[in-house]
């Protein structure tokens, strides 16, 4: 039986270039022979935000109209998610605080079906902060996360968010997941068995 030929997206574009506007043109034929659909979206997002550091908008209103404009649908979610990066990357105890109030609310209003999505997040809650509420939103993002796949990444990041907060409990139940399926995959899980084992 023949079958479609398929390639996989790996390079970057500009979204200055000629390649830029073919791909966005042609947004269909791509999507039907890619390996990953979902990478053509990937590729024009990041040519976008790209852009938008190289010429320093800021204003809410043109990164919205800029990303609407290639994503009619999603639009609006990705440039909420672009402005949460760049407060991210602030040094600012208060931008960072604002970053994770609003990618919090960004996940009630869209939404995640990618763990490894959930996961980082949650993961860059608990190294950042000691905020209880935080913690209990990427506890709960981390749980999101282990539903849909459960693996040594997720479990991880949930066990020691649950130690944080003192909810021992679950920190040794999903501990001692995390221990089973690193030991799987050849991850070092010697902290997280050190940490077990201080719990009361």
């Amino acid at each position: 039986m023949k079958t479609s030929p398929s390639f996989t997206i790996t390079f970057q574009i500009d979204i200055e270039s000629e390649v830029f506007y073919f791909i966005v043109k042609e947004r269909a034929l791509f999507e039907a022979y890619v390996e990953n659909p979902e990478a053509i979206d990937a590729r024009i997002n990041h040519a976008i935000e790209k852009s938008l550091e190289a010429n320093k908008i800021s204003d809410d209103e043109e990164i919205n109209l800029l990303f609407m404009k290639y994503f009619a649908e999603e639009g609006l979610a990705k440039a909420e998610d672009y402005k949460i990066k760049v407060l991210m990357t602030s040094q600012k105890p208060e931008n960072l605080k604002e970053a994770f109030t609003r990618k919090i609310a960004w996940f009630k209003d869209y939404p995640s079906n990618n763990w490894q999505e959930l996961n980082a997040f949650a993961w860059t809650v608990y190294e950042n902060s000691d905020d209880k509420g935080f913690l209990q939103e990427a506890q709960d993002l981390a749980l999101q996360s282990i539903r849909i796949d459960e693996n040594y990444y997720n479990t991880d990041t949930y066990t020691w968010i649950s130690y944080k907060l003192k909810d021992y409990k679950n920190a040794k139940l999903y501990g001692e997941k995390a221990i089973v399926l690193g030991k799987e995959d050849g991850s070092d899980v010697s902290e997280l068995e050190a940490m077990l084992k201080k719990l009361p």
